[in-house]
């Protein structure tokens, strides 16, 4: 469990610690959800799990508009996280566990990789010919050889080759910067109280 989270996956399921229940989003979630076994609380805190958590297990590989993606892909909630984003209780437990858990560290991180990724796909759209003017020759209206510029497409492989070269250093930047974010999110081993041993609740 990584420094600060108050977040965990324990049998498949995502938990809370009683320190992430004391915060005032999440403990006016929690007493709102009248359900048994707090279904609305539940589902809220798996999609913030998947979403932001640094344990989840795409944190460090893709960029939070990919991560929303992959959990609107695997959520049986209609509308998925557009319709959780509308309820103003899980803004507020969204808000307040991305300010907990988040370094100015994380910040930059994730600035950083959305720009790096931004770069790396223009990148690879550089197209594969370009379009060059070469001198032609040519036969004007009264039979004589003239010179002209005509637009020539040739092979774009300068271009190409530096593209390659800038994106294979990206991606070493990227794998630096994954390093040093892992290091500075150290995992701690602590134990926590669950708030979920009866279901009933």
């Amino acid at each position: 469990m990584t420094r600060g989270e108050i977040l965990y996956m324990e049998s498949g399921q995502v938990q809370m610690t009683e320190e992430g229940l004391a915060f005032p989003s999440f403990r006016n979630l929690y007493e709102s959800d009248k359900n048994r076994g707090k279904p609305l609380f539940k589902k809220y805190i798996d999609a913030l799990w998947y979403v932001y958590s640094k344990d989840a297990p795409s944190y460090y590989s893709t960029s939070e508009i990919d991560r929303i993606a992959a959990y609107n892909a695997r959520s049986i909630t209609r509308g998925g996280w557009n319709s959780l984003i509308r309820d103003e209780r899980f803004l507020a437990c969204a808000n307040e566990y991305v300010k907990h858990i988040k370094t100015r560290y994380d910040i930059q991180y994730e600035k950083l990789m959305d720009d790096i990724d931004r770069e790396i796909e223009f990148l690879q759209n550089i197209p594969l010919t370009t379009k060059v003017k070469q001198t032609v020759e040519i036969e004007d209206e009264n039979g004589e050889i003239v010179k002209t510029f005509r637009d020539v497409e040739v092979p774009n492989s300068d271009a190409r080759k530096n593209a390659h070269k800038s994106i294979s250093e990206l991606f070493k930047v990227q794998d630096e910067l994954k390093k040093r974010i892992k290091e500075e999110n150290t995992t701690i081993i602590k134990k926590y109280v669950r708030i979920f041993d009866n279901p009933n609740i």
